[in-house]
């Protein structure tokens, strides 16, 4: 799994993906015991950089098991600690469906457009 960075305003986005080509990450991934902790430790590294407002880009993650939604909850819980908010953008409909039987959607805002995301920082 590679993660992309990206600074907007005072909001990380941090995107999941098979390859990264330059800055861009793309290609479909299961967020999973195998890699779960990548997405940790990518929140852990904004946070330690002030970096409390983050979005969790998952338009490229088809699958998510309960380890990946672990990691999901474990970084919500960070950022929350240190004051900031953490919003989901995209995740596919099994994606989506799996954080609302799991009612992770009700603890975390789920965006399908990133500006609007954005925006929700704001207000």
């Amino acid at each position: 799994m590679e993660i992309q960075k990206e600074k907007r305003s005072n909001v990380m986005i941090i995107t999941l993906g098979a390859t990264k080509t330059g800055d861009h990450v793309s290609g479909e991934i299961e967020l999973d015991v195998d890699n779960n902790y990548i997405l940790t430790e990518a929140v852990e590294e904004q946070l330690a950089l002030n970096n409390i407002n983050v979005v969790l880009d998952l338009k490229n993650v088809n699958y998510v098991d309960s380890s990946g939604l672990g990691a999901i909850f474990d970084s919500y819980k960070q950022v929350v600690e240190k004051k900031g908010v953490l919003r989901i953008l995209s995740p596919k409909i099994d994606v989506k469906r799996v954080l609302d039987i799991t009612k992770i959607s009700k603890k975390i805002n789920i965006y399908d457009n990133l500006d609007e995301a954005i925006q929700s920082f704001n207000s």
